[in-house]
């Protein structure tokens, strides 16, 4: 049944929606990112100084340990942005849906007030039929 609370309850609705959806997509992000990270330390532990050969070799193997170090570093920078912003998204979250409850007391309220409304004049209505019934019947 629409009352007045009804539009507002479907934008409350929709809100809640695209809010669960960045929700998701971040929580995807961060799965996404763990499965890299844990891919660039599998790599760091695979690496090997090579013991033997030119300075040329070796300055090349710390360049590519240092590269994946600050890759690592990288990756659990950003998964600590992705973790900050699952936050915040989860008390958004947490917020609209306490606002779509309240609209949605309120518009429950407004339809037990309209349909009471039809049962009294349901109500009104049987007992004018019964009224009339009975002075018909009254009058035969």
């Amino acid at each position: 049944m629409k009352t007045k609370f009804s539009p507002i309850l479907k934008v409350r609705k929709l809100e809640i929606e695209k809010i669960e959806n960045q929700l998701l997509s971040y929580k995807n992000q961060k799965r996404k990112a763990k499965s890299e990270l844990s891919n660039l330390m599998d790599d760091l532990k695979k690496m090997e100084i090579t013991k033997k050969g030119s300075i040329i070799e070796l300055k090349r193997s710390f360049f590519l340990i240092s590269s994946l170090q600050n890759s690592i570093a990288q990756q659990k920078e950003y998964i600590n942005l992705l973790d900050n912003q699952i936050k915040s998204t989860q008390k958004l979250l947490q917020k609209a849906t306490i606002e779509y409850e309240k609209i949605k007391y309120l518009h429950d309220i407004e339809v037990k007030k309209v349909l009471e409304k039809i049962k009294k004049m349901e109500i009104k209505e049987l007992d004018e039929v019964a009224s009339q019934l009975f002075a018909t019947r009254k009058k035969r």
